[in-house]
């Protein structure tokens, strides 16, 4: 793995939180990813699944992990199953060293390969109270591990879902957890950083690409953490857009939506450069209106705030700010579609999202927000007609009376942008 080994402990805890939620004499069992064909003796990169991270920190495809507890919730059987040798895994992937290193830190009781996992399920089902199971829901995963297979073996007693307790542990951030999303974002910004320089008339959008590629590779990250977003001109109003093939010309703005990916954590930063140097004075205007929204939205934010607190604000804003750059005017609003707000038609997306071993991270059953939690916020205003738009997004942690801006140090004040430019 490209990161830094992260402390057994971390996903220890993670385990005794959840023992802690189980019942006298239950079973868990829960299944990693598997490998991803791509053609013919090739397979995509691998990506853990974020539920089997978090409890296991195994970072392996076709792993297994099973918990058997006793009648006064005492780890009774516990087993880590690892990719079995008859398959020749140490010599086409070179990766028992890390199997080795997982045998070493003795964080599970007992280890076995997947080879053997059909007999053990056969043989602890049948002594469970209750099986608590977490598995892939993807459907290309889902295919390939073939679960039916799975859910026979264990369909002896009441079968649950981990899925909803999983996701309530992981919407709360350890700092452990922080300081790896912390990673990611630093990382990010030394990615945007070293591709500032390289934005001009003429360049193409899959250059800049190469260049924070290369960055994230030299600064461990694991890759991207979502394809880039590297839109110039007209397609910065394309919400996913990421063919990344277009000249940048001469008087457009660039928008890039990118994130770095390190030890499974991510970040999700969107920032807003003009080709030539330097804002027009109309995108000044609408980029510091967004930016303005965004300053404001992030003083706001604390424990007890509600997501739909933060969409009534923004709207509020928003209305502002389009009446402000004539847009739109105070008839406009007083005739809107209350189920069809008016801003809608210039920020088409919601305001942000949970953030961690997922983009789009588990949230909470609380619509309230938490120390803790992490998000990223990214206001925005398209204007199609007028060849760009202009979205910035922020990684933000509560805390304990407020917020801090993890991504504060990326470059987005329109001034230091176009003097990092050379403007």
């Amino acid at each position: 793995m490209r990161y830094d080994t992260i402390a057994p402990i971390f996903f220890k805890k993670n385990r005794a939180q959840l023992l802690e939620n189980l019942e006298a004499g239950a079973m868990v069992f829960m299944l990693g990813n598997t490998n991803v064909p791509k053609a013919k003796d090739i397979v995509y990169p691998f990506l853990q699944r974020p539920d089997f991270f978090y409890m296991t920190g195994v970072d392996l495809p076709d792993c297994a992990y099973l918990l058997l507890l006793d009648d006064q919730k005492k780890i009774k059987e516990e087993i880590l199953f690892l990719p079995g040798e008859t398959s020749l895994y140490h010599i086409w992937t070179g990766r028992m060293d890390f199997i080795n290193s997982i045998l070493q830190q003795k964080q599970f009781l007992s280890y076995s390969s997947m080879d053997k996992i059909q007999l053990s399920l056969q043989r602890f089902a049948s002594q469970a109270t209750q099986i608590h199971t977490s598995f892939p829901n993807d459907p290309v995963q889902v295919s390939l591990l073939s679960l039916d297979s799975f859910a026979k073996l264990l369909d002896s007693e009441p079968i649950f879902s981990l899925d909803k307790r999983i996701e309530k542990f992981r919407c709360i951030k350890s700092p452990l957890e922080q300081a790896l999303i912390r990673r990611a974002v630093g990382i990010t910004n030394a990615g945007l950083r070293a591709v500032i320089p390289k934005i001009r008339p003429g360049v193409k959008e899959y250059e800049l690409e190469a260049q924070l590629n290369y960055t994230f590779a030299v600064e461990q990250a694991s890759g991207f953490a979502y394809p880039p977003i590297i839109a110039s001109g007209i397609r910065s109003n394309i919400l996913h857009y990421d063919v990344n093939n277009a000249t940048c010309k001469d008087g457009d703005l660039l928008l890039m939506d990118v994130g770095a990916s390190y030890a499974n954590y991510n970040s999700d930063i969107t920032r807003v450069f003009p080709v030539n140097g330097r804002f027009t004075p109309r995108q000044r205007k609408v980029y510091i209106q967004v930016l303005n929204t965004l300053k404001t939205l992030e003083g706001i934010i604390k424990p007890g705030l509600a997501w739909s607190d933060l969409e009534l604000v923004l709207k509020e804003l928003i209305e502002e700010s389009l009446q402000e750059l004539g847009l739109i005017d105070k008839n406009d609003l007083r005739h809107q579609d209350a189920n069809q707000p008016l801003y809608k038609k210039f920020m088409v997306h919601s305001l942000g999202h949970h953030l961690g071993l997922d983009v789009h991270d588990n949230k909470s059953d609380s619509e309230f927000f938490s120390k803790g939690m992490v998000l990223a916020l990214e206001p925005a205003i398209y204007l199609p007609k007028e060849g760009f738009g202009i979205r910035l997004e922020n990684d933000i942690l509560i805390t304990e009376s407020g917020a801090t801006v993890l991504s504060a140090s990326i470059p987005i004040e329109p001034d230091e942008i176009e003097e990092l430019m050379g403007a």
